[in-house]
């Protein structure tokens, strides 16, 4: 398993893309950090995990591209073949891939949140603007939005092994992120069930405070159920369905 890993790390590496994609949400998130003071009110305070949390949700979708690109580039480009006749073992194959792009979600939405907490510090030093450090609760919440980024690694990674066709998958991504997510509410005249699609199941457990527990927890689960069900579906197919 540990050579798996490394050899889809190395897929993941030699890509340009991850680390252009890496290197963007990060400078973007400092932007947004150093705007977040300059638009501040003068005497106001500004919260420090607020600052963070403002960058998920497009890192996010950036960790969402680079998933679709990697899983469905691999069956595009015909390099899957390589890989199972290298590792037979299917189910290795798709750990090995999950982990490294889950990974990879976690570590990008880590460094964009740090990017945006280092320019608010510093720019706030420099403005003389008193920051809060948050509640503790915050601080969980920016760990659950890691955690959130491995997911949507994960999940975006099965729609495009399910897709098999970058094309397909990022129209998709596009079309729900832009469109369903809006629509939907309006659609089942439930304005509530926009706290339920994943974008805001994961933007309610990453601020615990603005909700009670259970409904932090509940959208947690969520989360889980949205990445397990595109899992089990990827995994079902890639089982039993041979590379075109």
């Amino acid at each position: 398993m540990r050579t798996l890993l490394a050899s889809e790390y190395l897929k993941l590496r030699t890509l340009r893309l991850p680390a252009l994609l890496l290197a963007v949400g990060t400078v973007s998130s400092a932007a947004i950090g150093v705007g977040r003071v300059l638009m501040q009110k003068t005497g106001a305070t500004l919260d420090i995990t607020q600052a963070a949390r403002a960058v998920t949700a497009p890192i996010w979708f950036l960790v969402a591209v680079v998933a679709i690109l990697a899983s469905a580039g691999e069956f595009q480009h015909h390099t899957i073949r390589t890989t199972l006749l290298s590792t037979p073992r299917r189910t290795d194959v798709l750990i090995s891939k999950a982990a490294v792009i889950g990974g990879y979600g976690a570590a990008m939405t880590g460094l964009g949140m740090a990017a945006s907490i280092a320019a608010v510090l510093v720019t706030a030093q420099i403005e003389g603007m008193p920051l809060d450090a948050g509640m503790p609760a915050a601080w969980f919440g920016l760990a659950g939005a890691a955690l959130a980024g491995a997911l949507f690694g994960m999940l975006a990674g099965a729609l495009g092994m399910l897709t098999r066709g970058t094309a397909l998958a990022l129209t998709a991504l596009l079309l729900w992120y832009f469109v369903g997510e809006a629509v939907l509410p309006v659609v089942s005249r439930q304005p509530n069930i926009g706290h339920w699609t994943p974008t805001g199941a994961a933007t309610t457990l990453i601020d615990p405070a603005s909700a009670p527990v259970t409904t932090v927890l509940a959208s947690g689960a969520a989360l889980f159920g949205y990445a397990a069900v595109f899992l089990a579906a990827a995994t079902w197919m890639f089982l039993r369905r041979d590379p075109d």
